[in-house]
C-alpha cells in the first residue's frame, strides 16, 4: 500500500524489505548508509515493550541502532510497532539512545493501536513529513 499511496510524489522511491531475524534486520539497517538519497525508515512489526517480536524471537532495538549509527541520510526513523516506545520499557531507554545522537526523530506507539487505525494514521503522518520536510 504504500508503494502505491507515494507513486503520487514523484521525489520518493520506495523501497520495501523483509526480515525475518534480528541478523535480517540489521542487514538491511547497514545497508541504508550506503543509498545516497534522504532515507525515511518505516519498521512494522509486533512489539512489546521490550522490543520487535518477529516469529517468536524478540529483537532488541539495539540491533537498530547499530544498524543505524552510521547511516547519515536518515531523516525519520518509525516504528509501526504496538507498544515499543512505552515510558516504562527497556526498548524505549535504547530508543532514546537513537535520539542522542541527534541526527533524526525517532517515532512510535506507547500503546497497543487498531492495524486500520495505524495505517491510516501512518500515511497522513508520512504524508505531512513529506511535505514539511525540504528535499
Amino acid at each position: 500500500m504504500l508503494k502505491e499511496f507515494f507513486a503520487r510524489v514523484p521525489v520518493v522511491q520506495f523501497r520495501h524489505r523483509f526480515f525475518n531475524n534480528a541478523a535480517g534486520l540489521h542487514h538491511w539497517c547497514r545497508d541504508l548508509m550506503y543509498l545516497s538519497e534522504p532515507i525515511v525508515v518505516v519498521i512494522a512489526t509486533h512489539a512489546t515493550a521490550t522490543g520487535l517480536a518477529v516469529r517468536g524471537e524478540l529483537i532488541t532495538p539495539e540491533v537498530i541502532m547499530d544498524g543505524v549509527r552510521h547511516a547519515d541520510n536518515v531523516k525519520l526513523l518509525h516504528f509501526s510497532s504496538c507498544l515499543l516506545l512505552q515510558e516504562e520499557g527497556p526498548a524505549r531507554q535504547i530508543v532514546e539512545g537513537l535520539l542522542h545522537l541527534g541526527r533524526f526523530p525517532v517515532s512510535g506507539y506507547t500503546t497497543s493501536v487498531d492495524w486500520a487505525a495505524s495505517a491510516i494514521i501512518e500515511f497522513t503522518y508520512l504524508d505531512l513529513f513529506l511535505v514539511l520536510r525540504d528535499w
